[in-house]
């Protein structure tokens, strides 16, 4: 499994659906507004840091090219906030 892949996984299991949806209507998703189409997954930004230090310590990459190869990928995911 790639490790973007990873990420995104461990994300997704972090997700909650209520700070989701609180999320979609504050930054005014819906049609016509703003953020028209923009997704949520409703990790909280602590949560994020978390498991971007736990990650960075596992990988078996240099830390710099993880980094950059992971958020290129990133990158294309749909959500944009976690």
């Amino acid at each position: 499994m790639k490790d973007s892949h990873k990420i995104v996984l461990l994300l997704q299991k972090s997700s909650d659906p209520v700070r989701a949806e609180h999320s979609q209507r504050f930054f005014k998703t819906g049609p016509g507004e703003y953020g028209e189409g923009d997704l949520f997954l409703g990790v909280r930004v602590p949560h994020i840091r978390k498991l971007v230090r736990e990650f960075r310590v596992s990988s078996s990459l240099p830390w710099k090219k993880c980094c950059f190869q992971n958020c290129m990928k990133l990158g294309s995911f749909p959500c944009f906030q976690w």
